[in-house]
């Protein structure tokens, strides 16, 4: 099986060629996945074309994980997301009588809905990769990524890969033990920047307490954080860090100020949280 990425002139796709001695050995678990809503798993779609089958995997507005890396580094509110939704994956996927060993965790193949802060997974039926080893080489991954700066964060990540060393450890006890520990522990939600995601020329935004108010705009004038987009407006709004938490208003923006895909009104005070995105028109920034 050869998995690889595929443009057409208007998608981008997973896409994975099979045999078709493949194809006929595992029809009853492709059929499952194309027709059950899987927690976190994509639905395939089959191309055959002269005899050769393929799946297809839309990517749609989603982020490839490895690329999102680059950029942003992970800390424990996002590492806690990933884990916790790739053990409500591998609990629920037995019920559809497909091995969790057919999950693919290798990040170039996995997708990030920001709107959404949700992973989306290529499920391969004959894939069959230990998924406790994968569970391994993600942590060591992440590890390489990892803002180690953040405490709390650092000691999610290294208490999950201390679980998953050991030798008796099977992947539901794995997700029971990662999920007690989670629940009993308070993540620090501090937000520190905001990272941006579309226009590599633009620098990060960081967070400063002492500077309570960032006016965000294309104007010269009257602000602090400039950016020359036509689409964005000269005084377009402004990041308020108040008694510890962090928001976002828009200043009667023509092309609006967005919180996750979502509009919000001209001088609305909204909240952010850690994974959260913000636009500014057609200007995509990460909450970190």
């Amino acid at each position: 099986m050869e998995i690889s990425y595929v443009n057409s002139n208007t998608n981008c796709y997973i896409e994975i060629c099979m045999d078709r001695e493949s194809s006929n050995r595992f029809s009853y678990k492709l059929s499952m996945l194309e027709e059950n809503d899987i927690p976190y798993v994509m639905r395939p779609v089959r191309i055959e074309i002269d005899g050769k089958l393929s799946l297809r995997y839309e990517t749609g507005s989603n982020y490839i994980l490895q690329r999102m890396l680059l950029r942003v580094k992970p800390n424990a509110v996002l590492l806690q997301e990933f884990l916790e939704q790739i053990c409500e994956c591998a609990r629920e996927i037995s019920k559809y009588l497909v091995s969790v060993n057919d999950i693919v965790l290798d990040p170039q193949y996995i997708l990030y809905d920001m709107s959404k802060k949700r992973i989306n997974l290529v499920c391969l039926p004959g894939y069959d990769k230990n998924f406790k080893e994968q569970i391994k080489g993600f942590l060591e991954y992440m590890m390489k990524k990892f803002d180690y700066k953040d405490r709390d964060g650092v000691e999610l990540l290294y208490y999950a890969y201390e679980l998953v060393l050991q030798e008796n450890m099977d992947v539901i006890s794995f997700c029971d033990l990662l999920g007690k520990r989670q629940a009993a522990k308070i993540i620090n939600t501090g937000i520190r920047r905001l990272i941006p995601l579309n226009n590599g020329a633009l620098p990060e935004i960081n967070l400063d307490p002492v500077k309570t108010k960032i006016v965000i705009g294309r104007g010269s004038q009257n602000v602090d954080y400039r950016i020359l987009s036509t689409k964005v407006s000269r005084i377009h709004a402004e990041v308020i860090c108040s008694g510890g938490d962090v928001y976002v208003c828009d200043r009667e923006s023509t092309n609006g100020t967005f919180v996750n895909s979502k509009r919000i009104q001209a001088n609305e005070k909204r909240k952010l949280a850690l994974g959260d995105t913000i636009g500014f028109a057609n200007e995509e920034f990460y909450v970190n």
